[in-house]
């Protein structure tokens, strides 16, 4: 999980990298979408890894998942319609939930896992 949240908050510098050229906001769109499209997949197999676990907090952690999922799809449809700053200020909030979900949610799911490891025989 590790590896792939480092996939995440690299696309989202990449972004605000983008962001700050004056022809970047292509680029930054293309990112965007492809932050997207990744995390829609992490979040499948991490989903795939709770239920194979039987973990007890997946219905709020899939919350969590839907709710960047749906912050990351009106940052992609909503691009066009609104000014650069705009647009990295919201990908920074994406970036700063993102963290905080990595810091609470998905440590808890990992020292589940770690416990339970540690109980199997």
């Amino acid at each position: 999980m590790e590896a792939e949240h480092r996939v995440q908050l690299g696309l989202l510098k990449e972004i605000h990298e983008a962001l700050s050229r004056e022809d970047g906001r292509g680029a930054a769109a293309v990112l965007a979408r492809r932050l997207l499209d990744y995390s829609e997949v992490h979040f499948l197999s991490e989903q795939i890894l709770m239920r194979e676990h039987a973990y007890p907090g997946y219905q709020a952690h899939v919350a969590e998942h839907d709710h960047l999922l749906d912050q990351l799809r009106r940052m992609t449809i909503e691009w066009e319609g609104d000014d650069v700053g705009v647009v990295d200020r919201r990908a920074a909030r994406i970036e700063d939930w993102l963290l905080a979900h990595m810091r609470t949610t998905d440590h808890s799911l990992e020292q589940y896992l770690v416990e339970l490891k540690a109980g199997a025989p």
